[in-house]
């Protein structure tokens, strides 16, 4: 994949999908876009998290680049590894639905909720959720990849 000249990333389509080696790359491949927020690790009675927004998500610390983490880091998460979770899951946030794209095969549900960024959900075409409807969501932590902020460069390539 090549950005005003310069060569960002070189592999096969399911490579770069799911092994994006920068910002760029994770915004440009795929449709929906990855989900992206800015963040910061916070670790907690031994545990791990990544801030989205006013909530928590749970990561394992191997997620996270080695010793301190000089600047800013931006998430990402591909809207397929977003699901429908029940209110009392572990990890669940509560989001309201603010567009349902029923596209026969599948459904892309774009979720919204105060103090957090936006987020799109692709799930199955017999998804009944309804605009203005709140539904609990959870982000598969171990699909989630982190980014330099500032140079936008992949942490690590986590698994996609």
């Amino acid at each position: 994949m090549i950005n005003e000249g310069v060569l960002q990333q070189l592999g096969t389509p399911q490579e770069i999908y799911g092994h994006p080696a920068n910002l760029f790359v994770a915004g440009f491949i795929g449709s929906p876009h990855m989900n992206l927020w800015d963040t910061g690790p916070v670790t907690e009675q031994g545990c791990c998290y990544l801030t989205l927004g006013e909530r928590r998500i749970p990561v394992d610390e191997d997620k996270l680049p080695p010793g301190p983490v000089q600047g800013e880091i931006t998430a990402g998460i591909r809207p397929e590894h977003i699901k429908p979770a029940g209110p009392g899951e572990p990890g669940a946030i509560r989001m309201e639905i603010n567009i349902v794209e029923n596209t026969g095969r599948e459904t892309a549900v774009f979720l919204t909720a105060p103090g957090m960024p936006d987020l799109t959900m692709i799930t199955g075409a017999d998804f009944s959720g309804r605009l203005g409807q709140a539904v609990y969501v959870r982000l598969l932590s171990e699909k989630i990849h982190l980014f330099h902020k500032e140079t936008g460069r992949a942490f690590c390539h986590c698994q996609g």
